[in-house]
């Protein structure tokens, strides 16, 4: 739940509706960079505070504990996956040969997407 949270606000925020937009005129390899250090940035702090919050906890229920280990791959996914799958596909979205503007305002949902897939096949 918290995932699929997660995703929905980021890309409500983030998506073509905010951030998408403020990017114009910066080159590809800017916003591949940016992006690069951004879910690295990302990740290192979701698993900051999954090794703090699980130093913090003892015995605690199942769906707790789910909530806890959904911390943990959200950011192991931000670290592994989104650097080498999320970044390109979203830059080769934004950079589509297309006349259709949306197509190329699709670039981080793609994102989100790999994120969420990458992070739900840590949880299994």
């Amino acid at each position: 739940v918290g995932l699929a949270g997660g995703f929905f606000l980021g890309v409500a925020s983030e998506s073509p509706l905010g951030r998408g937009r403020r990017l114009q005129g910066f080159k590809i390899w800017e916003v591949g960079i940016g992006r690069t250090l951004a879910v690295l940035a990302t990740g290192l702090a979701f698993l900051t505070v999954y090794r703090l919050v699980l130093r913090w906890v003892g015995e605690v229920p199942i769906p707790l504990l789910k909530g806890i280990e959904t911390l943990r791959a959200v950011g192991s996914a931000a670290i592994l996956a989104m650097p080498l799958i999320g970044v390109p596909i979203s830059l080769l979205v934004r950079a589509a040969p297309t006349r259709r503007e949306w197509v190329r305002r699709l670039d981080e949902p793609a994102l989100y997407l790999v994120w969420v897939i990458a992070a739900l096949l840590t949880l299994v």
